[in-house]
């Protein structure tokens, strides 16, 4: 049996949020969405979604092997984030847009009497159009 190493996601995520923060930097959080990601709905474009992580843009932001969370105030509403590590891309500064990507984690295995369908083939890398963009969202 193989002994899986703890992913390093977590911890570069935060490792970048911190060095946006003391270089005075905004740090945005690109998330890919899907039915696990507890997320604000209507600012969800293409499936993507682009949060402002900042300190003074929410409340509470954990950042663990769980997941990013967090409260922050959309439209004047304040709505509970919550996204599973494997769903965030990327994590980078706005204003100079340097940080990291991520590849896009898949969903869990379906549980054993839900039929399997056969895995498909990963698109051509470059020009697939699979890939996320970057979006401002205001």
């Amino acid at each position: 049996m193989l002994n899986m190493a703890p992913s390093m996601r977590p911890y570069l995520m935060r490792a970048v949020y911190e060095w946006c923060s003391e270089h005075g930097y905004t740090p945005y959080a690109l998330v890919v969405v899907d039915d696990r990601c507890q997320v604000p709905r209507e600012f969800v474009q293409d499936e993507q979604i682009v949060f402002n992580i900042a300190m003074d843009a929410t409340q509470g932001l954990v950042i663990d092997d769980e997941g990013l969370r967090f409260k922050a105030r959309f439209s004047g509403r304040v709505h509970a984030v919550d996204v599973p590590l494997g769903r965030v891309v990327a994590l980078y500064a706005r204003e100079s847009a340097q940080g990291l990507t991520f590849e896009l984690e898949d969903s869990p295995q379906p549980s054993s009497d839900t039929p399997e369908e056969p895995p498909e083939s990963p698109p051509p890398r470059g020009g697939s159009g699979t890939r996320p963009s970057l979006r401002r969202i205001k």
